[in-house]
Protein backbone atom coordinates (compact mmCIF):
# COMPACT_ATOMS: atom_id res chain seq x y z
CA UNK A 1 0.00 0.00 0.00
CA UNK A 2 1.11 3.45 -0.79
CA UNK A 3 1.83 5.81 1.65
CA UNK A 4 -0.84 8.63 2.33
CA UNK A 5 2.17 11.42 2.91
CA UNK A 6 5.24 11.75 0.69
CA UNK A 7 8.28 13.62 1.89
CA UNK A 8 10.21 15.07 -1.53
CA UNK A 9 13.27 16.31 -1.78
CA UNK A 10 14.13 16.85 -5.00
CA UNK A 11 12.78 16.92 -9.06
CA UNK A 12 13.20 13.63 -9.61
CA UNK A 13 11.48 12.00 -6.51
CA UNK A 14 8.21 14.24 -7.18
CA UNK A 15 8.15 13.27 -11.17
CA UNK A 16 8.38 9.58 -9.82
CA UNK A 17 5.58 10.18 -7.75
CA UNK A 18 3.45 12.53 -10.45
CA UNK A 19 4.08 9.07 -12.62
CA UNK A 20 2.42 6.79 -10.11
CA UNK A 21 -0.29 8.44 -9.29
CA UNK A 22 -1.24 9.04 -13.08
CA UNK A 23 -5.21 9.45 -14.10
CA UNK A 24 -6.12 7.57 -10.72
CA UNK A 25 -5.12 9.36 -7.78
CA UNK A 26 -5.55 13.22 -6.86
CA UNK A 27 -1.74 14.75 -5.62
CA UNK A 28 -1.93 17.59 -2.59
CA UNK A 29 1.42 18.73 -2.81
CA UNK A 30 1.85 21.00 0.19
CA UNK A 31 4.77 23.83 0.38
CA UNK A 32 5.39 24.85 3.42
CA UNK A 33 8.20 26.16 5.44
CA UNK A 34 9.29 25.16 9.09
CA UNK A 35 9.27 28.86 10.09
CA UNK A 36 5.94 29.24 8.73
CA UNK A 37 2.88 28.80 11.51
CA UNK A 38 -0.34 28.59 9.23
CA UNK A 39 1.82 25.56 7.63
CA UNK A 40 1.48 23.97 10.88
CA UNK A 41 -2.30 24.11 11.11
CA UNK A 42 -2.81 23.16 7.82
CA UNK A 43 -0.80 20.52 7.65
CA UNK A 44 -2.83 18.01 10.14
CA UNK A 45 -6.16 19.07 8.26
CA UNK A 46 -4.87 18.44 4.67
CA UNK A 47 -3.97 14.92 6.66
CA UNK A 48 -6.93 14.53 8.06
CA UNK A 49 -8.75 14.92 4.31
CA UNK A 50 -6.41 12.52 2.99
CA UNK A 51 -7.44 10.07 4.89
CA UNK A 52 -11.11 10.78 4.73
CA UNK A 53 -10.42 10.46 0.94
CA UNK A 54 -8.21 7.49 0.91
CA UNK A 55 -6.18 5.60 -0.99
CA UNK A 56 -7.80 8.43 -3.73
CA UNK A 57 -5.60 10.81 -2.15
CA UNK A 58 -2.04 11.38 -1.54
CA UNK A 59 -0.25 14.35 -0.21
CA UNK A 60 3.05 15.54 -0.98
CA UNK A 61 5.31 17.89 1.47
CA UNK A 62 7.81 19.95 -0.22
CA UNK A 63 9.80 21.80 2.23
CA UNK A 64 10.59 25.35 0.19
CA UNK A 65 13.73 25.75 1.96
CA UNK A 66 15.46 22.78 1.40
CA UNK A 67 13.67 22.56 -2.47
CA UNK A 68 14.52 25.80 -3.57
CA UNK A 69 14.36 25.13 -7.29
CA UNK A 70 11.00 22.61 -7.21
CA UNK A 71 9.62 26.32 -5.50
CA UNK A 72 10.77 27.94 -7.85
CA UNK A 73 9.24 25.87 -10.50
CA UNK A 74 5.79 26.10 -9.42
CA UNK A 75 6.33 29.96 -8.81
CA UNK A 76 5.58 29.78 -4.90
CA UNK A 77 5.78 33.48 -3.52
CA UNK A 78 4.33 32.41 -0.24
CA UNK A 79 3.64 29.51 1.73
CA UNK A 80 1.51 27.53 3.16
CA UNK A 81 0.75 27.04 -1.00
CA UNK A 82 -0.59 23.99 -2.04
CA UNK A 83 -1.00 22.45 -5.54
CA UNK A 84 -3.48 19.82 -6.82
CA UNK A 85 -2.09 17.68 -9.36
CA UNK A 86 -4.08 15.16 -11.47
CA UNK A 87 -3.07 13.25 -14.54
CA UNK A 88 0.36 15.24 -14.35
CA UNK A 89 -1.36 18.89 -14.33
CA UNK A 90 -2.30 21.42 -11.66
CA UNK A 91 -5.75 21.56 -11.90
CA UNK A 92 -6.34 23.92 -8.68
CA UNK A 93 -4.37 25.59 -6.06
CA UNK A 94 -4.88 27.68 -3.22
CA UNK A 95 -2.74 29.38 -0.75
CA UNK A 96 -2.96 30.05 3.19
CA UNK A 97 -4.17 27.95 5.84
CA UNK A 98 -8.00 26.97 4.80
CA UNK A 99 -10.38 25.25 7.13
CA UNK A 100 -11.40 21.43 6.66
CA UNK A 101 -14.57 22.33 4.80
CA UNK A 102 -12.82 24.06 2.19
CA UNK A 103 -9.87 21.45 1.53
CA UNK A 104 -12.72 18.59 1.16
CA UNK A 105 -14.81 20.57 -1.12
CA UNK A 106 -11.56 20.88 -3.03
CA UNK A 107 -10.65 17.57 -3.16
CA UNK A 108 -14.04 16.08 -3.63
CA UNK A 109 -14.92 18.24 -6.56
CA UNK A 110 -11.15 17.33 -7.78
CA UNK A 111 -11.27 13.63 -7.66
CA UNK A 112 -11.06 11.48 -10.95
CA UNK A 113 -14.43 10.14 -10.82
CA UNK A 114 -15.92 13.82 -9.82
CA UNK A 115 -14.16 15.28 -12.81
CA UNK A 116 -15.76 12.40 -14.86
CA UNK A 117 -19.34 13.44 -14.20
CA UNK A 118 -18.44 16.98 -14.40
CA UNK A 119 -17.69 16.01 -17.98
CA UNK A 120 -21.24 13.53 -18.61
CA UNK A 121 -22.52 16.47 -16.80
CA UNK A 122 -21.58 19.30 -19.56
CA UNK A 123 -22.54 16.14 -22.26
CA UNK A 124 -26.05 16.57 -20.96
CA UNK A 125 -26.19 20.10 -20.69
CA UNK A 126 -25.16 20.22 -24.09
CA UNK A 127 -27.82 17.48 -25.33
CA UNK A 128 -30.56 19.63 -24.07
CA UNK A 129 -29.44 22.35 -25.25
CA UNK A 130 -29.61 20.99 -28.61
CA UNK A 131 -32.89 19.41 -28.03
CA UNK A 132 -32.35 15.81 -27.96
CA UNK A 133 -33.95 15.63 -24.37
CA UNK A 134 -34.01 11.28 -24.59
CA UNK A 135 -29.93 11.06 -24.72
CA UNK A 136 -29.57 13.89 -22.15
CA UNK A 137 -32.27 11.31 -19.72
CA UNK A 138 -30.04 8.48 -20.65
CA UNK A 139 -27.27 10.19 -19.18
CA UNK A 140 -28.00 11.43 -16.03
CA UNK A 141 -29.77 8.44 -15.08
CA UNK A 142 -26.30 6.59 -16.11
CA UNK A 143 -24.73 9.74 -13.68
CA UNK A 144 -27.13 8.79 -10.94
CA UNK A 145 -26.88 5.28 -10.43
CA UNK A 146 -23.00 6.12 -9.81
CA UNK A 147 -23.69 9.44 -7.66
CA UNK A 148 -27.58 8.97 -6.36
CA UNK A 149 -27.01 12.11 -4.42
CA UNK A 150 -26.04 14.28 -7.54
CA UNK A 151 -28.31 17.04 -7.14
CA UNK A 152 -27.08 18.60 -11.01
CA UNK A 153 -28.41 15.46 -12.10
CA UNK A 154 -31.46 15.57 -10.73
CA UNK A 155 -31.97 19.13 -11.91
CA UNK A 156 -31.35 17.92 -15.57
CA UNK A 157 -33.32 15.68 -15.04
CA UNK A 158 -36.59 18.21 -13.61
CA UNK A 159 -36.24 19.38 -17.25
CA UNK A 160 -36.21 16.52 -19.12
CA UNK A 161 -39.75 15.42 -17.70
CA UNK A 162 -40.87 18.76 -18.31
CA UNK A 163 -40.54 18.21 -21.56
CA UNK A 164 -41.64 14.44 -21.74
CA UNK A 165 -44.59 15.91 -19.84
CA UNK A 166 -44.39 14.15 -16.72
CA UNK A 167 -45.21 16.10 -13.64
CA UNK A 168 -44.73 13.13 -11.39
CA UNK A 169 -40.99 12.43 -12.57
CA UNK A 170 -40.46 15.69 -12.56
CA UNK A 171 -41.33 16.64 -8.74
CA UNK A 172 -39.49 13.49 -7.68
CA UNK A 173 -36.32 14.70 -8.95
CA UNK A 174 -36.85 17.78 -7.74
CA UNK A 175 -37.58 16.93 -4.25
CA UNK A 176 -33.39 15.48 -4.33
CA UNK A 177 -32.44 18.28 -5.28
CA UNK A 178 -30.34 19.24 -2.05
CA UNK A 179 -27.51 20.95 -2.66
CA UNK A 180 -27.03 24.55 -1.14
CA UNK A 181 -25.13 25.46 -4.61
CA UNK A 182 -28.59 24.81 -6.82
CA UNK A 183 -30.71 25.81 -4.36
CA UNK A 184 -31.83 29.04 -6.43
CA UNK A 185 -32.02 27.41 -9.92
CA UNK A 186 -34.44 25.05 -7.74
CA UNK A 187 -37.14 27.79 -7.27
CA UNK A 188 -36.75 28.48 -10.88
CA UNK A 189 -37.63 25.14 -11.48
CA UNK A 190 -40.63 24.53 -9.37
CA UNK A 191 -42.83 26.95 -11.98
CA UNK A 192 -41.58 23.94 -14.37
CA UNK A 193 -43.62 21.41 -12.59
CA UNK A 194 -46.48 23.70 -11.71
CA UNK A 195 -46.91 24.31 -15.31
CA UNK A 196 -47.45 20.61 -15.89
CA UNK A 197 -49.49 19.96 -12.50
CA UNK A 198 -51.63 23.27 -13.65
CA UNK A 199 -52.48 21.70 -17.34
CA UNK A 200 -52.71 18.49 -15.72
CA UNK A 201 -55.75 19.01 -13.51
CA UNK A 202 -57.50 21.50 -15.84
CA UNK A 203 -58.12 18.46 -18.70
CA UNK A 204 -55.80 19.70 -21.21
CA UNK A 205 -54.81 22.76 -24.02
CA UNK A 206 -58.24 22.00 -26.16
CA UNK A 207 -60.69 22.48 -23.01
CA UNK A 208 -58.59 25.52 -21.25
CA UNK A 209 -58.18 26.86 -24.70
CA UNK A 210 -62.11 26.43 -24.85
CA UNK A 211 -62.69 28.08 -21.56
CA UNK A 212 -60.04 31.00 -22.12
CA UNK A 213 -62.02 32.10 -25.40
CA UNK A 214 -64.90 32.01 -23.93
CA UNK A 215 -64.47 34.19 -20.92
CA UNK A 216 -61.08 36.30 -21.77
CA UNK A 217 -61.79 38.09 -19.04
CA UNK A 218 -61.30 34.94 -16.61
CA UNK A 219 -57.51 35.20 -15.70
CA UNK A 220 -57.72 31.47 -14.46
CA UNK A 221 -58.76 30.32 -17.67
CA UNK A 222 -56.07 32.33 -19.11
CA UNK A 223 -53.18 31.05 -17.06
CA UNK A 224 -54.19 27.82 -17.07
CA UNK A 225 -54.25 28.21 -20.82
CA UNK A 226 -50.81 29.41 -20.87
CA UNK A 227 -49.25 26.77 -18.78
CA UNK A 228 -50.87 23.72 -21.51
CA UNK A 229 -49.34 25.94 -24.24
CA UNK A 230 -45.57 26.27 -22.83
CA UNK A 231 -45.97 22.39 -21.68
CA UNK A 232 -46.58 21.96 -25.70
CA UNK A 233 -43.58 23.85 -26.45
CA UNK A 234 -45.82 27.26 -28.02
CA UNK A 235 -43.80 29.50 -26.64
CA UNK A 236 -44.84 32.51 -27.98
CA UNK A 237 -48.51 31.94 -27.49
CA UNK A 238 -47.84 30.96 -23.68
CA UNK A 239 -45.94 34.14 -23.37
CA UNK A 240 -48.17 36.39 -24.58
CA UNK A 241 -51.44 34.62 -22.62
CA UNK A 242 -48.64 35.04 -19.44
CA UNK A 243 -47.74 39.35 -20.24
CA UNK A 244 -51.90 39.91 -20.58
CA UNK A 245 -51.95 38.47 -16.86
CA UNK A 246 -49.71 40.09 -15.87
CA UNK A 247 -50.88 43.67 -17.36
CA UNK A 248 -54.21 43.18 -15.77
CA UNK A 249 -53.41 41.90 -12.60
CA UNK A 250 -49.65 42.42 -11.04
CA UNK A 251 -51.00 40.45 -8.03
CA UNK A 252 -52.83 37.45 -9.68
CA UNK A 253 -51.87 34.45 -7.80
CA UNK A 254 -49.50 35.88 -5.71
CA UNK A 255 -47.39 37.19 -8.46
CA UNK A 256 -47.38 33.76 -10.16
CA UNK A 257 -47.46 34.78 -13.98
CA UNK A 258 -44.00 36.83 -13.74
CA UNK A 259 -42.45 34.10 -11.68
CA UNK A 260 -43.80 31.33 -14.22
CA UNK A 261 -42.44 33.78 -17.33
CA UNK A 262 -39.08 34.14 -15.88
CA UNK A 263 -39.11 30.25 -15.28
CA UNK A 264 -39.37 30.00 -18.64
CA UNK A 265 -36.98 32.26 -20.18
CA UNK A 266 -34.75 30.73 -17.91
CA UNK A 267 -35.39 26.99 -19.38
CA UNK A 268 -35.01 28.37 -22.79
CA UNK A 269 -31.66 30.31 -22.32
CA UNK A 270 -29.94 33.75 -22.65
CA UNK A 271 -29.18 34.23 -26.03
CA UNK A 272 -32.47 33.25 -27.12
CA UNK A 273 -34.04 36.54 -29.55
CA UNK A 274 -37.84 35.18 -28.17
CA UNK A 275 -36.25 35.23 -24.31
CA UNK A 276 -34.63 38.81 -25.27
CA UNK A 277 -38.14 40.24 -26.89
CA UNK A 278 -40.20 39.20 -24.15
CA UNK A 279 -38.30 39.91 -21.44
CA UNK A 280 -38.34 43.23 -22.58
CA UNK A 281 -41.56 43.63 -23.20
CA UNK A 282 -42.09 42.32 -19.65
CA UNK A 283 -39.87 45.16 -18.03
CA UNK A 284 -42.23 47.66 -19.96
CA UNK A 285 -45.15 46.53 -18.08
CA UNK A 286 -43.30 46.43 -14.72
CA UNK A 287 -41.48 49.25 -14.70
CA UNK A 288 -42.83 51.63 -17.52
Amino acid sequence: MEELIVNIDNPAELNSVIEKAGDDKLLVIDFWASWCEPCKSLGPVLEAAAKKFAPKVQIVKIDIEKNKSLAAHFKIQSVPAVKFVLGGKIVADFVGAQPASVVEQYISKLLPEAVEERNELQNASEELKAGNYKKAEEILLNILNEDPDSSEAHLGLVKCFFINKDSAKAREHFEKITSAEFLREKESLESLIVILEECEKNDGKDVVAKKAVDNPADLENTFSWACCLAVDGDYPAAFEALLSIISQDRKFRDDQPRKVLISLFNFLGNNNPLVDEYRNRLAKILYC
